[in-house]
């Protein structure tokens, strides 16, 4: 992740940067202040103000003048567009874990806050301090308050929630806390996968359930294009306004769908959806036949800690004859004629 946010520095977007008089002074300054650190005698270069400006924003420091607020905001303005091409690139290449790092850190760019803070700091008001109070919630209800998904769930009323962050917060702020769990997504979540089998006359769509057990494995053919298909239903408040108070823009909800197999590290494909509809992700199976765990992903481009990912066991089987395959498609050729 630290890699990735150098990387972002250095774009090309980035190298007109204004740096001013004295500003490399103020650079040393606030470096001082960040998490990575930067060559002290390239304070004067675009790409480390860059950086700079980057970590200050993810870790929410207050900054020297107004002029960096200025260009925080230029930086910003940019970030979402740049992280998408780091996105489709890593796609393009197969590369996993690269991809699912950069969807992170757009989350993080959105929320400002680091991947590895706590997703509950991402609420109006919670800092770092204030977590006791959540951990404080699970020991006492038993529940997973201490991430966003669990506190949606357990806090359904705005008294269970307000007696315990009445130790350290004003009504008025506490009903600004219970309003932003109120209006976090949830997202219900039904797969399936569709494609050929020998012993279909055309394609067919099977359910996936989830979790899946070690003894369930749904046979797919070898060599064989399959879709898997997302029957996503949103929950929560409005999709056209993520919470981002410290994001210089207004921005509507969207995820990520990616497929890949994490024994390998390969990604296999790449999907940007809405939060609501169906979604279809196509994929190629293997032509070597055996048992093969792919692993699928949906990933908000806008909030940490709302993830979901599905394991999704296969056992790749012998191919379908050509001539089997052809023959099933039949209808659809002669409709397109």
């Amino acid at each position: 992740m630290d890699a990735l946010l150098r990387v972002l520095s250095d774009c090309e977007e980035y190298a007109t940067l204004p740096v001013r008089h004295n500003e490399d002074v103020l650079n040393g300054e606030l470096s001082q202040s960040c998490r990575l650190p930067v060559d002290s005698l390239s304070l004067d270069s675009s790409h480390v103000k860059t950086f700079l400006l980057l970590q200050a924003h993810l870790t929410r420091l207050p900054l020297p003048n107004t002029d960096y607020l200025t260009d925080t905001k230029s930086v910003l303005d940019q970030t979402v567009r740049i992280i998408q091409a780091m996105i489709d690139t890593s796609a393009e290449h197969g590369w996993l874990s690269v991809c699912l790092s950069c969807q992170m850190l757009m989350q993080s760019i959105v929320q400002a806050r680091w991947p590895a803070d706590s997703p509950l700091t991402t609420l109006p008001h919670i800092e770092p301090q204030h977590l006791y109070m959540f951990t404080q919630m699970t020991r006492d209800t038993n529940k997973p308050c201490t991430v966003l998904n669990g506190l949606k769930v357990s806090m359904r009323s705005y008294e269970g929630l307000a007696r315990y962050l009445r130790r350290e917060f004003d009504e008025n702020q506490i009903e600004q806390i219970y309003k932003a769990i109120n209006d976090l997504p949830t997202l219900d979540i039904k797969l399936f996968v569709r494609g050929l089998w020998f012993d279909s006359d055309g394609e067919q769509q099977k359910p996936v359930r989830q979790p899946m057990t070690r003894d369930q494995w749904i046979p797919l053919h070898a060599d064989q294009e399959y879709t898997l298909v997302l029957e996503m239903h949103r929950r929560g408040g409005n999709p056209n306004s993520v919470m981002c108070p410290r994001f210089p823009r207004a921005k509507n909800e969207g995820y990520f769908v990616t497929l890949g197999t994490v024994e390998y590290g390969e990604l296999h494909a790449l999907k940007r959806t809405p939060p609501r509809g169906t979604a279809q992700i196509t994929f190629y199976t293997p032509s070597n036949t055996g048992r093969i765990i792919y692993t699928i992903y949906i990933m908000s481009d806008s909030y940490l800690g709302l993830d979901q990912q599905y394991d999704l066991h296969f056992e790749i089987i012998d191919a379908i004859p050509p001539e089997t395959v052809e023959r099933a498609y039949e209808p659809d050729k002669l409709l397109l004629e």
